[in-house]
């Protein structure tokens, strides 16, 4: 499994852009908690991908990509950190997309890094520089 929270990220990330969806929930905490940006929560594994699963068949030609990481915290077993995120797709023929921000949350356990936690909200998101 993922070594270091980063390569977690660019698992789940890699697995969604790819359609991969069993390995975009093999990175997954089994009770992670996802809150999307349409106001949807979901609720452990199955429930996750269920609800990506539902994405891959409603966008067509989708995209999404995050951007501007800020990690807030990397310790022994906790990471967190915020970003941006852009998509953009085809649903029902018509060109829609959205962007805005979001929070995940890792945890270590004896498999490596794993995501126990996503909340996407809408809006825009630029990272503060210190």
């Amino acid at each position: 499994m993922s070594a270091t929270p980063l390569s977690c990220l660019e698992v789940f990330e890699t697995a969604l852009s790819r359609r991969d969806l069993e390995r975009a929930i093999a990175v997954l905490s089994d009770d992670a908690v996802f809150l999307y940006s349409n106001g949807s929560a979901h609720f452990g594994k199955d429930a996750i991908r269920a609800a990506i699963k539902t994405n891959f068949d409603t966008i067509k030609d989708d995209t999404y990509a995050t951007h501007d990481k800020v990690w807030l915290s990397q310790d022994v077993d906790f990471a967190a950190c915020v970003f941006g995120f852009a998509w953009e797709g085809i649903v029902d023929g018509k060109k829609v997309g959205g962007r805005g921000r979001g929070t995940t949350v890792l945890r270590r356990d004896p498999g490596g890094w794993r995501i126990v936690h996503e909340h996407l909200s809408p809006g825009r998101w630029k990272a503060k520089k210190a």
